[in-house]
C-alpha cells in the first residue's frame, strides 16, 4: 500500500521539484522544527502589547492573529523542492536561512497586521541574538520587507522547552538596530493560557 501512494504521489512531487516552491515535498519528510540554541521552531504568544478580548479566542485560545510563529531552517526543507524565490523566480542564495511565518486567524489584535510567509535573510546577529529582513513568500499582508529583531532567551541551558523569544519589527534596518522597546513581543516554545 505504501509502495502504491508513493507511487500515485510521484507525478506531483516531480512537479514540485520542477517548481521549486514547496518546502515539503517527500511523503516521508519529518520536520524537527524546534532546534535547541536556535530561534528555529514554533512559538506561542507569551506576553506583549496585544490587547486581547474574548473575541480573539473564539476557536481556541490561540486564535487571534500573531499568536503562533512558526519559524523553519532551511536545512530543514526539502531542497530538491525549495530552492526558487516565488518573488524573483530565481533560486535562493547561499544566505537565505529559513521560513518565518506568523499565524493569521479570526481574531484580529487591534494595532496588528499579520506578516505572513517570509524568506528569512540575516542582516546581522547569531541564531540567538539579532536582525532578520523578512522577503516576501506566501500570504503577506503588510509591506514588504520587514526587519525582525530577536533575541533567544534560555531560561535553562538543558531544556529548549524553557525557551522564551523576543521578537520586535521595524520597517528600516535603522530602526531595528536600536534597543527594544514597548512593542517587542515575547514568545515561549511551549503554549500557556496566559490570561
Amino acid at each position: 500500500m505504501q509502495a502504491q501512494i508513493a507511487s500515485y504521489y510521484q507525478v506531483q512531487y516531480n512537479a514540485m521539484k520542477q517548481s521549486g516552491l514547496y518546502t515539503e515535498g517527500r511523503l516521508d519528510r519529518n520536520f524537527t522544527i524546534n532546534e535547541n540554541n536556535t530561534l528555529f521552531g514554533t512559538w506561542f504568544y507569551y506576553s506583549g502589547w496585544f490587547n486581547l478580548t474574548a473575541s480573539d479566542h473564539q476557536y481556541g485560545y490561540y486564535a487571534f492573529n500573531g499568536a503562533i510563529l512558526d519559524i523553519i531552517n532551511v536545512n530543514q526543507t526539502d531542497p530538491a523542492t525549495f530552492y526558487k524565490d516565488k518573488k524573483s523566480g530565481t533560486n535562493f542564495n547561499a544566505s537565505m536561512q529559513g521560513v518565518y511565518s506568523d499565524s493569521e486567524n479570526v481574531g484580529t489584535v487591534a494595532g496588528y497586521t499579520s506578516i505572513g510567509g517570509s524568506y528569512m535573510y540575516p542582516e546581522q546577529g547569531t541564531f540567538q541574538a539579532g536582525i532578520y529582513c523578512l522577503n516576501a513568500f506566501f500570504d503577506t499582508s503588510r509591506s514588504l520587507p520587514i526587519y525582525m529583531k530577536y533575541e533567544l532567551i534560555q531560561n535553562a541551558s538543558n531544556n529548549m522547552f524553557q525557551d522564551e523569544l523576543k521578537v520586535q519589527y521595524s520597517n528600516t534596518l535603522a530602526s531595528a538596530q536600536g534597543a527594544f522597546n514597548a512593542t517587542a513581543l515575547l514568545y515561549t516554545r511551549v503554549w500557556t493560557n496566559n490570561n
